[in-house]
């Protein structure tokens, strides 16, 4: 069973989704996959920061 795996995102850009086939690590014969390879693990999406409006009386 597989605990940890560590995915270096630097460099990834806005929009990139990685899958299980693209883990080197869970492409093993070794390892017996209880999910679909094209089986999403992250998505990265754009940081948007929500400010709360307050309305001067």
């Amino acid at each position: 069973m597989v605990d940890t795996i560590t995915v270096d995102l630097d460099g990834m850009k806005t929009g990139t989704v990685l899958t299980v086939k693209d883990i080197p690590e869970l492409m093993s014969n070794k390892i017996e996959l209880q999910v679909d390879t094209d089986e999403i693990v992250l998505r990265i999406n754009d940081r948007t920061n929500h400010t709360s409006i307050t309305s001067e009386e």
